[in-house]
Order: structure tokens, then sequence, then C-alpha cells
């Protein structure tokens, strides 16, 4: 294919799509006006850099290992855009979290393997997906029980749409923002926690935590 070098211009790769008897590619409201060349080019001629990789998360209590594997492991297969749930989309799945959106999106923009972080306003990716697009979307495996599994099932008929692809990696045993907090609250010697206005032993509440956030959901 031939190499086209665009100065102070964007490059877009998108996929024609079927359009009466013709082709159409959607470009973004801010090309209005501007002149566009479309270029053909094969699976082979896409380089790693050209593929967007989507991941969430909400990094509360600190960028944990965890963390840290999911988006090393995500640069991998291309650009990664960390969708961080804001403090209302995490509330509503897990607790209030500890640090705000600006301060967890602070730290993950710092970090060299993301390219961009974007507000997640739901624990439902299906808004960002259609907005951005990915090649792939990466979580950990845990999320196949619990009460993320019917996510994780919306996330993959909603990549179907333009053929993106679902890449689970290896939960990091021994970390998470739940373990964290549980350790924090044992070491004040907390014993319980009010949770709709029930009264929950902690070991009892971490134990059976799916069960438990499943109920506020």
């Amino acid at each position: 294919m031939t190499e086209f070098r665009l100065s102070g211009k964007e490059l877009l790769l998108k996929t024609a799509k079927k359009h009466g008897q013709g082709a159409m590619v959607y470009v973004p409201k801010t090309w209005r006006g501007e002149t566009v060349a479309v270029i053909r080019g094969t699976e082979n001629d896409i380089k790693s850099d050209d593929r967007i990789v989507y991941t969430s998360m909400i990094t509360d209590f600190g960028f944990h290992a965890g963390h840290r594997n999911i988006i090393k492991e995500s640069r991998k297969l291309g650009k990664v855009i960390v969708g961080l749930l804001t403090d209302e989309a995490a509330s509503s799945y897990k607790w209030i979290p500890a640090c705000s959106y600006d301060q967890r999106k602070a730290v993950i923009e710092s970090i060299d393997d993301v390219w961009k972080v974007v507000p997640q306003y739901t624990l439902d990716f299906t808004e960002n997906l259609r907005m951005i697009r990915p090649d792939f979307v990466t979580n950990g495996d845990d999320w196949r029980t619990g009460v993320q599994s019917k996510t994780r099932e919306k996330v993959i008929e909603v990549l179907k749409e333009w053929g993106g692809q679902l890449i689970e990696f290896a939960y990091t045993e021994g970390i998470s923002s739940t373990k964290l907090m549980a350790s924090i609250l044992k070491k004040m010697n907390v014993s319980h926690i009010i949770l709709q206005n029930k009264k929950i032993e902690i070991d009892d509440f971490f134990e059976n935590k799916n069960r438990y956030f499943k109920e506020r959901i």
C-alpha cells in the first residue's frame, strides 16, 4: 500500500459500510468542509497502533498491580483508552470512591501505556463503545460470574455491531480494590458496616460481596 504522510492532519481508521449501490465512511463532525481522501487497505496494512483498545476501571484506593497488568497487556493490542467510571457510576456498583474522578483520572493519565482517559457514566459500557467503536475491549476474566456478568454479555453483543472483540486476561490473584478496602477497615478495628440500613459484619460483607452489590443495582 502507498504510504501517505499527513502533516497536521488526523488519520482516521474506519471501515467502509454498504450504502445503496456504493459505500460510505463516517468521519467526525469537526471534519465538515475539509477535503477527505479515502485509502483502501487490507488487514495486513493495519499496525497495532492503528487499533483501539477500550478498558474500564474505577481505580479507587490507588492504582494497583491488577490495573497495571490489564493496561500493560492491552497496550500490546493497540492504543489504550481507559473508560474511567465517574463517582456516580462507581457508587452505583460498589461505594462512593475515596478519591474523586479528577484525582483518579490524573493518576491514569500519567501512565505511559494509556493513550486517552474518558469518563464512563454508567456500569454499562454501551454508550462509550458505540461512540468509540474500539477494535478490542479488555477486562479481567473474573467478571464472567457475579455482578458484572450481565455487563460482560452486553459488551459482547454490542461489539458484534462492528466486529469488535472481547479479550479477557487472567485475574491478578491476591489484589483488588475490595480486598484493599477490607484490609484497611480491619486494621482500623471496624467490625461492621451499614448497607441500606442493614448492619453487616465486615467478614460477611467481603466474603459475599457479589450478593450485597447485586442487591444495590
